[in-house]
This record gives C-alpha cells, sequence and structure tokens, in this order.
C-alpha cells in the first residue's frame, strides 16, 4: 500500500487529557474502603469505572454520582451480597476485587460480559488452594469464598500487576503483617507504584524491603480523603505527537510527577527534537477589581472560586487556583471552613515625597 501524506494546514489549541482510568479503579476503591465520605473529581464514566463504582456500592459504600465526579461514603464494613457482583468487561474490576471480597467473610459471586470469564485467573487459584479456601471459575461466574490470611505471599513478576494490586488493596486490613515476594523480573512496576501512590492518599502504607520484596504492616486503616484523578497519559499521546509535530498544542491535566509508564512518551518526544514544559495545573482564575481593571490576585475571589468549583461537580474540595500573581492553594475543609496557602511576595515597591 502507497499512502502520500500531504502537509496539512497549520493546528493548536488547548485539550484537556481524558481522566486516567487505572488512576480512577484505584481511587474509587481506596475510598469505598475507608469510614467516611471522599469526593472524587474529574472521573469519565467508562463501563469499566462504572462497573467498579458499582460494585463499590454493593459492596461497603454508598456512592452519588455528578457529571464528572462521585461521593463515595465508606461504611466501614462490608454489606451483605446477595446478587453477583458484576464486572461488565472489566478486568481491572474483578481482579481488583476478588482479594476484597474475602474479606466479607461471605461467599460472593463475580460475573462478567463478553469473554471477561475466561480470561485467567490462576494466580489467585493457586494462592485460594494453597489456604484451602474456595475458588469456582467457570464460563457463568466465578465464586470465592474464605478469608484470605497475612503472611508470606510469592508472586511471579512477569504476571499481570492487577493481581499484586488485588493482594496490596486487601492485605493491610488484616491484622498481622504480610509480605509479597516478587518473583523477578518484575514486570508493569508502575503500575505497582500507581496502586501504592493511592493508597498512601488513603492513609494505607506499604515499603519496599528490597528490589522485589513488599511489606505490608497490617491493622491499616482506609482513610477519607478528597481526590482528584490525573489525565491520562496514553490518551494524551496522540495530541502530543501532533503538537510536537505542529507546534501550539498545550495538554492540561497532566500529572508532571505521574507514575504512569506511558509517560515515557515525553521523553521520546524529547529525543525526537521536540521542545516540552510540563507543569501541573489546577484551576485558573483571572482577577478583575471595580475601578482598576485586572489585578494580580484575590483571596476571597480564590476561596469563592474554589467553592462554586466543587459545588458545580468542576472539581473537588482542595485545588490549585492559578492566578496572574502565582499560585494558591485552597482547601474547603470538612467542617465549612476555607484554608488558603500560597507564597508572599513584593510586587510593588516606590517613593512618595510628602510636602
Amino acid at each position: 500500500m502507497l499512502v502520500t501524506i500531504q502537509n496539512a494546514r497549520s493546528v493548536g489549541g488547548t485539550i484537556t487529557a481524558p481522566p486516567s482510568k487505572s488512576m480512577a479503579h484505584r481511587a474509587v476503591l481506596c475510598a469505598a474502603l475507608a469510614k467516611g465520605t471522599s469526593h472524587i473529581g474529574n472521573l469519565e464514566f467508562s463501563k469499566d469505572i462504572s462497573a467498579t463504582l458499582s460494585a463499590a456500592g454493593q459492596l461497603c459504600a454508598k456512592v452519588r454520582t455528578g457529571p464528572d465526579s462521585a461521593v463515595v461514603e465508606g461504611l466501614g464494613q462490608f454489606l451483605p451480597v446477595e446478587a453477583p457482583v458484576d464486572c461488565c468487561e472489566s478486568g481491572s474490576t474483578l481482579r481488583f476485587l476478588i482479594p476484597i471480597a474475602s474479606l466479607t467473610g461471605q461467599s460472593v459471586t463475580f460475573v462478567g460480559r463478553g469473554r471477561l470469564m475466561e480470561r485467567p485467573q490462576s494466580v489467585y487459584e493457586a494462592l485460594y488452594h494453597e489456604q484451602s479456601l474456595r475458588f469456582e471459575p467457570s464460563p457463568a461466574g466465578l465464586i470465592v469464598e474464605g478469608a484470605l490470611k497475612s503472611g508470606e505471599y510469592e508472586l511471579a513478576g512477569n504476571v499481570s500487576s492487577q493481581f499484586i494490586s488485588g493482594l496490596l488493596f486487601a492485605l493491610p486490613l488484616l491484622d498481622g503483617d504480610s509480605t509479597l515476594h516478587l518473583i523477578p523480573p518484575v514486570e508493569s512496576r508502575s503500575y505497582i507504584e500507581m496502586t501504592r501512590a493511592a493508597q498512601r492518599r488513603f492513609g494505607v502504607e506499604s515499603r519496599w524491603q528490597d528490589e522485589n520484596t513488599l511489606f505490608l504492616p497490617g491493622g491499616q486503616q482506609y482513610a477519607p480523603c478528597d481526590y482528584t484523578v490525573e489525565g491520562d497519559y496514553s490518551q494524551a499521546a496522540f495530541p502530543a505527537v501532533l503538537g510536537a509535530v505542529q507546534g501550539g498544542v498545550t495538554l492540561k491535566g497532566l500529572s508532571a510527577d505521574t507514575l504512569q509508564g506511558d509517560a515515557a512518551i515525553l521523553g521520546i518526544l524529547r529525543r525526537c527534537g521536540a521542545e516540552l514544559s510540563v507543569t501541573d495545573e489546577g484551576i485558573a482564575m483571572r482577577v478583575w477589581e471595580r475601578g482598576c481593571g485586572e489585578t494580580l490576585a484575590c483571596g476571597t475571589g480564590a476561596c469563592a472560586t474554589n467553592t462554586a468549583a466543587c459545588l458545580t461537580g468542576r472539581a473537588g474540595r482542595e485545588n490549585d487556583l492559578l492566578l496572574s500573581g502565582g499560585l494558591l492553594h485552597i482547601c474547603w475543609n470538612e467542617d465549612g471552613t476555607i484554608s488558603m496557602t500560597g507564597p508572599a511576595t513584593e510586587s510593588f515597591s516606590g517613593t512618595i515625597v510628602l510636602p
């Protein structure tokens, strides 16, 4: 096949990267396992994320959704599971939830659509059988029953990181400490770190004892928090390449210190000669004051903007606001108060000659 590509007209503009589905799954489950109310912003309700939200509501949380956000109220206990948990076609939902289901003390049935239930679950099957727990897969669904025990776990490092993340979610909630020994090579390490990063935001810690061994202290509890899902680098790669070729493309919503492996696209583009700059952006705000026009900043206006953005579902309760004079960090606290932090800098100096 011969394809001729001609120069296109100049393009440019600003694009907001879609939210990361990987981080959204993790935030929803951490929020559901916490006792209390979490606000999760910048959500896109794909079938996969909707399946995880629905499962959270079925297992241990109350869930309310807005146009692009969700309020997840973790109940601090598991509900009676009276119907199969439908994971739709989401492998992440299924594999993340299997170890969590073992904490319910009930028989839990998982079902799915398409070929989801045909996907291999041999890693979990072996672990469950080692601990004499029920694990019954079939094309129609999967039944699990029995509580996982804390202790030593050994997994191949080259299996899907979803299995490792599933254990990371559940094991810290057990009374005893656990250790995950990953047999090298450890692939998809970035996804493991994404799970750990989400857990840290919700108050659950783990640590590497060496390059391939994770220690998970037991007896931990997830704590509610406000969480904004970062943009997805894999979907941002397409306009990023366009910008590298044509110039003039701004990508918003991406985290500069992301753990997403697909952020490697930026390094690739730089090596190809593209000029890139990356910053974390929050809410952009401009201020006009009566009688003097545009000004550098306004603390009262910043607090009001943050509150309005939260009430309308455009952001969580805690955000960075970008003003002409600099960055302000605003948090609308659960008790109704608002805190504001930011730098104090000299903006003007002068001399007045008095008569």
